[in-house]
């Protein structure tokens, strides 16, 4: 657990004005919630797994960049998921959380229910440095653990294999 996530996923909610910051573990087919503050009450906890394509952050996992999204309600393009529909929310931003080897962990996010303005280069600069640091941090735990994730194809960290230890590297919580 990395102790300033909660302190990040606050300055988040209070900068952008949305009430729900999370760290995600994104891959193809899921989206899981390491680390969230949820102000907004959506009720998504740490720990729950949702479907990846119901979610913008797929689309910042798979291509390594922001994910912004002012107002889904106003006909801003969602990316290429059925954005909002589980939880009704209308902003939304989502920067990828990238390791030193290039390999994208997963995202960093905030949802809002009411439209905000989340394409500002101030919170754009929020996001890019709060990913980067949860990123060096996360580096540092597999540096310190002796683990290296080996690469799929598409230069994304492939699935952990090799027993336990490995599988819980895998999933440390943000």
């Amino acid at each position: 657990e990395i102790a300033a996530v909660p302190a990040m996923l606050d300055i988040i909610c209070h900068a952008t004005g949305v009430g729900f910051a999370a760290v995600v573990r994104v891959t193809e087919e899921r989206w899981l919630a390491c680390r969230v503050r949820d102000e907004a009450s959506l009720g998504i906890r740490a720990g729950d797994v949702l479907r990846a394509d119901t979610m913008p952050c797929r689309d910042a996992w798979q291509k390594g960049e922001p994910v912004i999204i002012n107002d889904v309600g106003a006909g801003e393009r969602a990316g290429t998921t059925s954005a909002g529909r589980p939880f009704g929310f209308r902003s939304y931003i989502s920067f990828p959380i990238v390791t030193s080897d290039g390999a994208v962990f997963g995202t960093l996010c905030a949802i809002g229910v009411q439209p905000a303005r989340l394409d500002s280069p101030d919170i754009a600069h929020i996001f890019r440095q709060f990913a980067a640091l949860i990123g060096t941090h996360l580096d540092a735990r597999r540096q310190s653990a002796g683990v290296d994730h080996p690469r799929e194809k598409d230069g994304t960290a492939a699935p952990a294999q090799g027993g336990p230890l490995a599988t819980l590297i895998e999933h440390l919580p943000v």
